[in-house]
């Protein structure tokens, strides 16, 4: 008890002499004996936050008074604790607590800082666990080239997908519509060297999308980006066009007509897909080999069986190869009867809208797209298949930064989480 009042008595002291209303006699100064030279050492310590027990604005000025009452007056070790309190002087200080100081109430909140200062322990670090996937189950919403963009809000776009138990999205990764490749562009794209900032973003938006449980299903290739049209977003604008690279491939009219016949090109193709697996094979990932491609079995069969050797998951549209790989990817379904079209038994089947949304067609309606996509989900779950949903073809025109684009995605969403509600599913 004598050790706490003799405390309380220095405490006070010291804050009646920091506004200058105490002053220390003068001690008879001791016989001077000569000590090393040290050099003080300076520790700093971030304190946690602490609630405070004022609601006026002179709170923070009392909080930093305390601390800075601390600094002064503590040691460690030999040296001085120096505490963060920002650029604020003592007249600063003074000026802004005011005339009423309120010394009890000041004098109880710096002995509760001065008591959590000395006992307090830096806590060890929650790691919150990845979210758990349910691979019997995959559902999702996609803007399919997206996420594909360096510039793309990924985060909030996969924790929209989370919010909705949702647990897959699509990754275009040939996005001639934004200029997305993997290649190094200097005017031209040079397809001997790659685009290194491509491949550190493409490992932000797996590393994200692993924490959320979400399955990203990456599309190695495309058919869709190689043809021509649309306003030169296409073929036009394609990397692998010989207009556009210094390489002289491909030099045609059309990028579809020619690019999954080039047999020659195999090799640089299988570089760049060996490129994405070195990635790929540490996250949840299915390999889609290309975006409804029509290309014959080679091109498929080929790629696939090199994207095997890394231990991933393999997608194919074509229907001659669905038993060879672990899901058949059919596009284009638009309702429950389209579902009905494709049951091989034993074969896990992604289902895919490739559209639908009040900007194109089917349907017109928020409400009835949610019905739509909800019957769907379920159609698909009770087929023993998955089912995926692209809220638009070309989300990434839009303004990602207008709400427009976020609203749109709701109406998919909605349907995706009511009909998992009813399915009583993860």
């Amino acid at each position: 008890m004598n050790r706490i009042v003799d405390f309380m008595k220095r405490v006070i002291k010291k804050v009646l002499s920091f506004f200058g209303l105490y002053k220390y006699p003068k001690p008879t100064p001791p016989e001077p004996t000569p000590e090393p030279i040290t050099e003080p050492v300076e520790k700093v310590i971030k304190l946690p936050p602490i609630p405070l027990p004022f609601e006026d604005n002179t709170k923070d000025e009392m909080y930093k008074l305390c601390l800075l009452a601390i600094s002064k007056s503590e040691k460690y070790e030999g040296g001085f604790i120096k505490v963060i309190t920002g650029e604020w002087s003592t007249n600063d200080l003074k000026s802004n607590i005011g005339e009423d100081k309120r010394f009890l109430e000041l004098l109880e909140y710096f002995i509760f800082v001065y008591d959590l200062y000395v006992n307090w322990k830096s806590p060890e670090p929650i790691i919150e666990p990845d979210k758990e996937i349910n691979w019997n189950f995959l559902r999702g919403v996609s803007a399919y080239t997206y996420l594909v963009g360096s510039k793309c809000d990924y985060t909030r776009y996969l924790d929209l997908l989370s919010k909705y138990n949702t647990n897959l999205t699509r990754y275009f990764m040939f996005a001639p519509w934004i200029n997305a490749f993997p290649y190094k562009k200097n005017g031209k794209y040079d397809l001997n060297q790659w685009n290194e900032e491509y491949f550190v973003h493409l490992k932000k938006v797996l590393e994200y999308a692993k924490y959320k449980g979400i399955v990203i299903m990456l599309s190695l290739f495309d058919i869709c980006g190689l043809e021509g049209g649309q306003g030169g977003l296409r073929w036009d604008s394609h990397a692998w066009n010989s207009k556009n690279n210094i390489n002289g491939y491909i030099n045609a009219s059309r990028g579809n007509v020619v690019f999954y016949d080039r047999k020659d090109l195999y090799p640089k193709y299988e570089t760049f897909v060996r490129k994405v697996c070195d990635i790929a094979k540490d996250y949840p990932v299915i390999i889609e080999i290309g975006n409804e491609i029509v290309s014959g079995h080679d091109f498929e069969r080929y790629f696939g069986r090199v994207v095997r050797e890394y231990g991933l998951k393999v997608a194919t549209c074509d229907s001659g190869l669905e038993r060879e790989f672990d899901y058949f990817s059919p596009h284009g379904i638009k309702s429950v009867s389209d579902i009905s079209r494709y049951s091989l038994s034993g074969q896990k089947i992604m289902y895919s809208t490739d559209g639908g949304h009040p900007f194109t067609g089917w349907p017109q309606s928020e409400w009835n797209m949610t019905s739509r996509v909800k019957d769907m989900t379920k159609t698909a779950y009770n087929r023993n298949g998955h089912f995926e949903s692209n809220w638009t073809p070309y989300g990434e025109l839009l303004d990602s930064n207008d709400e427009k684009y976020w609203e749109n995605m709701i109406p998919n969403l909605r349907g995706i989480k009511e009909a998992i509600k009813e399915l009583g599913v993860k």
